[in-house]
């Protein structure tokens, strides 16, 4: 079995693949090793790719004008690496993207991804489900941070991702649910009595 079968699954979850498909888009995949606290991203980087992560995980980040840090999310194991803004903007990337773990990724060129386009509407559509599925992913963050305060935002990511929690530092969770570290530190303690 192939080491990269990983994105054949995601794909086919999403709709079926087809072999002839798959044949073709192989040969664009390229392996990218990134250790732990090395950039795949830097804020003001022009992002040309996008990537499946084999093993690993990643932060998507930003610094406000104050110099404030924040986590928007993270990404794992069989997720998708895209920093849409700025590959749809052709602006530079307003995150960056860090490995919190030595990761693995196959990566593409989105220019070359898009040429499918022409070629066969099947592309266009897998591109659709997965730009719906971020901006669900997004609206629901975006949701979350109006209507519920840390704690709320917490205990509901406890139940959504546990398998995260012990491998994401309490510093980085503090900064995706907008608290000060020692607060986030606090609240857990608190919360484990």
């Amino acid at each position: 079995m192939s080491e990269i079968n990983f994105i054949w699954d995601h794909l086919n979850k999403l709709m079926p693949l087809g072999e002839q498909r798959w044949e073709k888009l192989k040969p664009l995949l390229k392996k990218k090793q990134i250790s732990k606290n090395e950039h795949y991203v830097n804020i003001g980087d022009k992002v040309e790719k996008i990537a499946f992560i084999q093993k690993g995980l990643v932060r998507f980040y930003v610094i406000t004008g104050d110099g404030l840090e924040f986590n928007q999310s993270f990404k794992k194991e069989n997720e998708v690496v895209a920093a849409y803004y700025p590959l749809l903007t052709n602006k530079p990337s307003p995150m960056g993207i860090e490995s919190l773990e030595d990761t693995v990724l196959y990566e593409i060129d989105y220019k070359a991804f898009e040429s499918f386009y022409e070629q066969d509407p099947f592309w266009s559509l897998i591109s659709r489900k997965f730009m719906e599925t971020n901006f669900i992913i997004k609206s629901e963050r975006e949701l979350e941070l109006l209507t519920l305060d840390g704690k709320t935002r917490y205990k509901k990511y406890q139940k959504e991702h546990p398998d995260l929690l012990s491998r994401i530092p309490q510093y980085h969770l503090a900064l995706h649910f907008g608290m000060n570290p020692s607060s986030f530190n606090r609240m857990i303690k608190k919360s484990s009595t």
